[in-house]
């Protein structure tokens, strides 16, 4: 999802809300045999950028799954 500006804040019960930081959109497709690829939202390889990335989901021993996520560096 792209973030919008708007000219007041929208706020209701009914809606739960995050905090917009800014960063790397990213995909992550782990395939069947485990095998994590990063992606950005332009489908560029992300690996480059950030190989610890990769290697950390590669350990979580996921199967066909895709993670759609931000990288960001707090603090």
């Amino acid at each position: 999802m792209a973030a919008a500006s708007v000219k007041e804040p929208f706020a209701s019960p009914d809606w739960i809300f995050e905090s917009k930081v800014d960063g790397y959109r990213a995909i992550t497709v782990i395939d069947s045999i485990g095998k994590a690829r990063l992606w950005s939202r332009n489908h560029l390889p992300l690996e480059p950028k950030f190989p610890t990335i990769q290697e950390t989901v590669n350990e979580l021993k996921l199967r066909s799954t895709v993670q759609d996520g931000e990288i960001v560096a707090l603090g």
